[in-house]
């Protein structure tokens, strides 16, 4: 507020200096001539502000002030030609102006050239390293390409603007440590959009601090109660501040609810597949639905067509009703008004005159937000331009298709149709800048797609395709099944079961590409679909793709698996094992190693239990050590070769990952503990044997050797080709063996110590690799007598006649192949 409010009096004392100009202000010098500009954008008066640099660059063409502010004048006014020649003017005058890099950086951003964008952005911070602005744009363009973990601290810098809120006095602001016991203030900011997507996090907070107090707009106190009640909510108070009842020394930390992303979404895996975390209304709900069946029948869908202010681009992101003409002339759907402007009305009104198409527009709706929400959950479909019922619609688990401008804000990220904060949400994008027309004619025939196989023939054919290609598949006839769910994917492309079983068959038939195919479209259609997931996951295996385990860890997170996968041990039925450590360290997969944690605790007994991360995950049981983030395979090698000596203090680490766990404790043998090193065998061409290190023991001895050993010292993964285990196993093993007398156990010890390359059986002490992870829960923990060098995997699909699934053996491949491509040469 101070901000505008010194922009409104930088204006008013300009106007006051040069009243009633016919030609515009007289000559400024350049200094002078900046804070007028300033002035004028400050209260978004971008024309004034085109008026001005214009008038500069009239008087004197060579001045580079001038040059550039007009430059920056006609970016706002999205002149986007106009404003790319005036910063190359700018340029040649002079290159070294990191400002200059920061403005054509957010256009290029805004024409979505998005390379182009960031190579400026990091020009502006070479020229300039203490440029907080353009750090902060070079955050969001991060965002807007994935990349989360370096984009968030840069959208951190938002706080450095004059125009963030105070935070509260005297509590200090939290630093993703552990909530246990603690009382948590979240804080409001930004924009309604903004509360409802990052509200998607309070239920993570929810189930680890003792108490979550939360502020937010006051039009969503009632749906936040609602949807969230194990908290204390309670909208913005006048001149901010906590409510009654409620005093700083209540609450132990706070928190921005913009900067929650950046300790708990740091990367793509940490999104959550949800079918909605906000709660309508429910006899609102029913009440909306009765007034919607009431339009008779067809579809019942919600539109929104503008969006933002002036300040925030609306002019790119927002539509008229005569632009969407194509949509709304698709016979057969009932338009209804979700927008919230103040001329709807009049727009709506002016549209039925015209083109004699009617949209309803309900006020009682509009004016209430929790209403809104109701209605929102009763509608069939939701289409919008960017604006916050794209948040509230995703939030309520809703369909929402949304029309996205080619340079889009970052939430919606670069490309593609989805967006990590709703699965429920499709994007429809420009393809060009300011070209609409495509992205509408692209709704408009989906939306007819949508409305023809509603209809009695269309359905009845699909029902028939559908059931067809189920009966094939049961019995095993899958050339057949494919051609009839093919056919029914032509009637309704995106329907994602149907495409699921459709790659069942082709992996079943051994045509592997096109189940990948198939499955990927079921995904891209319902990100969540777990079955999906699992099948992609085995399919990418048996093609030998390297990028099965994504598929596998995305199925852990829809499939909410249990803690444990199996029942837990009594405390007096547990295996005790006071010589040994507990330890895992992870700063990626923060839940599953939580998960990872609880099993083997549920079946050991140890002398401590650790969880080595930037994030408490309060697991009961667990000591929660916080380290500096260890974000990369590099840096986890280098911390357990130089870091982890620290954290153990005596007798034996068990080290363990998120995709491994202890899984028989009855088969422990007091052996294990005679060895410096265990980990699931690998064989080397020379007979000896190796062991993976994301489930392995090891000793204190060793940890001293690796931390004391001058040779070792100069370990860097990042400068070499070989992780941890092999650096252990094989790079130093002989100077281990001789130099320090360390032990390593043998491949058939170390056969029964864990299963990696084998498949785990009851005769395994634990095991590790995401496959056999999603094995053993499919088949219910139920472990083989013997270890074999085959799994057994299962495909499943729901069809029109319920489940199928079938499942196949797979070999295993043999224990070491993928080891020599990490042995250091020599």
């Amino acid at each position: 507020m101070l901000k505008k409010l010194l922009g409104q009096l930088l204006l008013q004392a300009w106007r006051a200096i040069w009243p009633g100009r016919a030609r515009g202000p007289a000559p400024l010098a350049p200094q002078t001539l900046r804070q007028a500009f300033d002035a004028r954008m400050q209260v978004d008066d971008y024309d004034g502000a085109l008026a001005l640099a214009a008038s500069a660059v009239e008087r004197d063409a060579s001045a580079y002030e001038a040059q550039l502010l007009l430059g920056r004048a006609q970016q706002k006014l999205h002149a986007a030609e106009r404003a790319l020649a005036c910063f190359e003017t700018a340029r040649r005058m002079r290159a070294d102006d990191p400002e200059l890099y920061d403005f054509r950086g957010a256009l290029y951003q805004e024409l979505g050239r998005l390379p182009e964008a960031l190579a400026d952005y990091d020009r502006a911070l070479a020229l300039r390293p203490d440029f907080p602005l353009a750090a902060f744009h070079l955050g969001m363009a991060r965002l807007l390409t994935g990349d989360f973990e370096r984009g968030w601290e840069g959208y951190d810098l938002r706080r450095l603007s004059g125009d963030y809120p105070a935070p509260p006095a005297a509590v200090p602001r939290w630093d993703g440590g552990s909530l246990a016991g603690r009382t948590l203030l979240v804080t409001r900011e930004q924009g309604l959009g903004d509360e409802l997507m990052f509200a998607s996090m309070l239920p993570q907070l929810l189930a680890q601090a003792r108490a979550c107090v939360v502020e937010c707009d006051p039009r969503l106190v009632a749906t936040f109660r609602r949807s969230f009640p194990a908290a204390t909510i309670f909208g913005t108070e006048a001149g901010g501040g906590l409510p009654q009842g409620l005093s700083p020394a209540s609450i132990d930390v706070r928190i921005e609810v913009g900067s929650l992303p950046r300790l708990l979404r740091r990367h793509a895996a940490d999104f959550p597949r949800h079918e909605g975390y906000l709660r309508a209304d429910p006899q609102q709900l029913e009440r909306w639905r009765a007034r919607l069946v009431a339009l008779g029948p067809g579809l019942k869908v919600g539109l929104a067509w503008t969006g933002g202010v002036r300040r925030t681009r609306r002019e790119l992101r927002s539509l008229s009703l005569e632009q969407l003409l194509p949509l709304l002339r698709v016979p057969g759907a009932h338009f209804v008004s979700l927008q919230y402007t103040g001329d709807a009305r009049d727009e709506i009104d002016a549209l039925r005159v015209r083109h004699g198409i009617q949209v309803e527009h309900w006020p009682e709706a509009i004016d209430d937000y929790d209403q809104t929400a109701a209605l929102v959950g009763a509608l069939d479909l939701v289409i919008s331009v960017c604006t916050s019922l794209v948040h509230l619609g995703g939030a309520l688990g809703r369909p929402v298709w949304t029309l996205v401008p080619v340079g889009p804000e970052w939430r919606y990220g670069a490309a593609g149709e989805t967006m990590p904060w709703y699965p429920s949400v499709r994007l429809f994008r420009q393809a060009a800048y300011r070209k609409w027309r495509p992205a509408i004619a692209a709704v408009a025939g989906e939306l007819q797609a949508r409305l023809t196989r509603s209809s009695p023939q269309a359905q009845s054919r699909l029902d028939a395709a559908r059931r067809q290609g189920a009966a094939d598949a049961q019995q095993g006839r899958y050339d057949e099944a494919i051609a009839s769910l093919r056919e029914a994917l032509e009637l309704d492309p995106r329907h994602a079961e149907t495409a699921n079983l459709l790659g069942l068959c082709c992996s079943l038939a051994r045509r592997y590409e096109d189940a990948m195919r198939a499955y990927d479209a079921a995904l891209e259609i319902a990100p969540s679909l777990a079955d999906a997931l699992a099948n992609a996951g085995w399919t990418a295996t048996l093609l030998g793709r390297g990028d099965a385990n994504r598929y596998f860890r995305h199925w852990l997170d829809a499939k909410a698996v249990p803690q444990h996968g199996a029942p837990s041990a009594g405390p007096g039925d547990k295996l005790r094992l006071p010589e040994v450590t507990l330890c895992c360290v992870d700063c990626v997969y923060y839940e599953h190693a939580a998960n990872a944690l609880r099993a083997c605790l549920a079946r050991c007994a140890f002398d401590r239990a650790l969880f080595l991360s930037d994030r408490d995950c309060a697991v009961p049981g667990v000591d929660f050590v916080p380290i500096e983030r260890v974000g990369s395979r590099e840096a986890y090698s280098n911390f357990m070769i130089h870091g982890l000596h620290a954290h153990i203090r005596g007798g034996h680490a068990l080290v363990i990952q998120y995709d491994g766990f202890v899984l028989n404790p009855a088969a422990w043998d007091p052996e294990f503990l005679r060895y410096d090193y265990i980990g699931p065998a690998v064989r080397f061409a020379d007979g000896r044997a190796g062991g993976i290190g994301g489930f392995s023991l090891r000793s204190h001895k060793l940890l001293a050797a690796l931390r004391d050993d001058p040779q070792i010292q100069d370990y860097d993964a990042a400068k070499v080709s070989y992780p941890e285990d092999v650096a252990i196993c094989y790079s130093f093993r002989k100077l281990l063996e001789t130099r320090h007398g360390v032990r390593f156990a043998p491949g058939d010890v170390a056969d029964r110590f864990a299963a990696e390359a084998i498949a785990p059986s009851a005769r395994s002490f634990g095991f590790h690799n995401l496959m056999h992870l999603v094995c053993l829960y499919q088949n219910g923990f139920r472990l083989p007598e013997a270890p074999s060098d085959t799994i057994r995997i299962t495909f499943r699909a729901q069809s029109a006649l319920g489940e199928i699934s079938a499942q196949r053996d797979v070999e295993l491949r043999a224990r070491g192949d993928s080891w020599p491509s990490f042995f250091p040469s020599g």
